[in-house]
């Protein structure tokens, strides 16, 4: 059983003022208001493969990641086909959309990828909050609508992108790099959660891993990642995708 911490009285404004407060869900709500989101929040801590909700279970919350990283992910008769929607990093939401449907039913499922806390959100609490505050609602359409935004441009990468060029938009994004065109960072998932994640089979993440190394492109040393040049990465899996022509094998 997943253990859940519910906040002492003495502890809500503390919640209210580090959490809710910084949180741009809730920044537009009243201070009183915030204070009844923290007074139904619960703080769920969990380690390592441990399933938050499963498909199909009912949808009372929604969650914020306080700390560690959660996978959405769809169910498949072969586990080894299992389909990574979204990886959760700390400071975002997830499940946030399902408070407004009809049938409150969980699309997909959650696990940890790591040890970590979540903080649980009461739906109908909010959604009363929500009928008082329309700068709120904006709020909520302005994350919900970046997250479909976010979801077509996946779609997107899936039909025209080959693998090479999922794969380096996702260390990219991992790498979180500013200005600099050359960039060394940790991966913080396992090797098998980025080939679920850029829908391709591990071996064959680790033939276009190989390609790329050969090609100086990158080097990966156990989780470290090195990129020399990350114009040149681009260049060179721009210059497959177009060659590949839709096909996932690279022609390293």
């Amino acid at each position: 059983m997943i253990p859940i911490t519910r906040r002492s009285k003495e502890e809500i404004p503390l919640f209210e003022r580090l959490v809710v407060r910084r949180q741009p869900l809730f920044s537009a709500l009243t201070p009183d208001q915030r204070q009844k989101v923290a007074q139904s929040t619960n703080l769920i801590t969990f380690e390592k493969g441990v399933r938050l909700f499963s498909e199909g279970d009912e949808a009372s919350h929604f969650f914020l990641v306080a700390r560690g990283q959660i996978k959405l992910s769809r169910e498949a008769s072969n586990p080894d086909r299992e389909k990574i929607l979204e990886i959760v990093r700390p400071g975002s939401t997830f499940a946030t959309a399902l408070m407004f449907l009809k049938r409150n039913i969980f699309p997909v499922s959650a696990t940890a990828l790591t040890t970590g806390e979540v903080y649980r959100f009461d739906n109908h609490v909010f959604m009363s909050l929500l009928r008082d505050s329309p700068e709120t609602c904006f709020r909520v359409l302005a994350v919900l609508s970046h997250r479909l935004h976010d979801q077509v441009e996946e779609i997107d990468g899936l039909c025209l992108q080959n693998a090479p060029s999922r794969l380096v938009q996702f260390l990219l994004q991992e790498a979180r790099c500013g200005t600099s065109d050359a960039v060394r960072f940790q991966l913080t998932v396992p090797k098998q959660i980025i080939a679920a994640r850029i829908s391709v089979k591990p071996e064959s993440l680790s033939r276009i891993l190989n390609g790329l190394s050969r090609r100086g492109l990158l080097t990966v040393t156990n989780k470290e990642v090195e990129i020399p040049s990350i114009k040149q990465l681009q260049e060179a899996v721009t210059s497959c995708n177009r060659s590949c022509q839709g096909r996932d094998e690279p022609l390293f």
